[in-house]
């Protein structure tokens, strides 16, 4: 399986959302769930964000 990452896009909004309403994704996370509008917002702000605060997506080619 080859694994890699890269800076997040407004395309990733539905991925981001899929992942994030995982029970088991947000097991330990202090958010969510979130709705289909605070995903948005989240991805939104991470694609305007500063180089210095990277936001990645992990992409695994099966």
């Amino acid at each position: 399986m080859l694994v890699s990452l890269r800076p997040l896009t407004l395309d990733d909004t539905g991925a981001v959302h899929e992942w994030a309403s995982m029970p088991e994704a947000r097991r330990y996370q202090a958010w969510g769930p979130n709705t289909e509008t605070e995903t948005l917002a989240y991805v939104r702000e991470a694609v305007a964000s500063p180089p210095s605060r990277r936001v990645l997506g992990v992409l695994a080619d099966d």
